[in-house]
């Protein structure tokens, strides 16, 4: 019962419309793999990483306390993720009360994640996953398309490569991932919208 209302809490804010899937619509490059998440019931692979404010992150340690929540965003340049962490920040304190962790990453550079935290007011732990290696161990990370690439470029003045410290632009597939104290994954939302 504890994690479905985990789960109501942490996707409360985050609802898509239901639509026929075409990745190149969001960006995604077809030509490459495109990616399909870690399942349920798959075993998590652990985070060891440090936090945007200097906090060592072990997630094999972190389970030990209580479910950990993996959130995959894809920039502070991105007002749609900003709104959503802005508005899931409001449920923070009822999440931890269930004894959860929420990690909050992205593929840019450390002061770009820094900015995301500052400019939704939230309380998460930020994750600058600059080596793009948690996105590829939960199967998150697709190449952009040039002409998305151009769109955020005109649209939102950013360079999504640049962003992210890196020549190629690569972002994640916007998705949540609930991990049990027992390291295996209790629940995926994974959207490419």
């Amino acid at each position: 019962m504890k994690y479905i209302l985990l789960i109501s809490i942490a996707l409360a804010s985050f609802v898509v419309s239901a639509q026929e899937m075409n990745p190149n619509k969001y960006g995604m490059d077809t030509t490459s793999t495109l990616p399909i998440g870690l399942n349920v019931n798959d075993q998590a692979p652990i985070i060891k990483t440090t936090s945007i404010t200097g906090e060592k992150i072990n997630t094999g340690k972190l389970l030990k306390q209580g479910p950990v929540v993996v959130i995959f965003y894809r920039g502070e340049w991105c007002p749609v993720c900003n709104r959503y962490l802005s508005k899931l920040n409001n449920s923070l304190p009822e999440i931890t009360a269930k004894g959860a962790t929420v990690l909050v990453v992205s593929p840019e550079q450390q002061s770009s994640a820094s900015k995301t935290a500052e400019n939704t007011k939230s309380d998460f732990i930020f994750i600058s996953d600059a080596s793009l290696k948690i996105c590829k161990d939960f199967d998150v990370l697709f190449d952009v398309t040039q002409k998305y690439q151009e769109r955020i470029l005109k649209n939102l003045d950013t360079d999504i490569a640049q962003n992210n410290g890196k020549e190629n632009a690569q972002l994640p597939v916007p998705a949540t991932f609930i991990i049990d104290t027992d390291g295996k994954i209790i629940y995926k939302q994974f959207d490419y919208n």
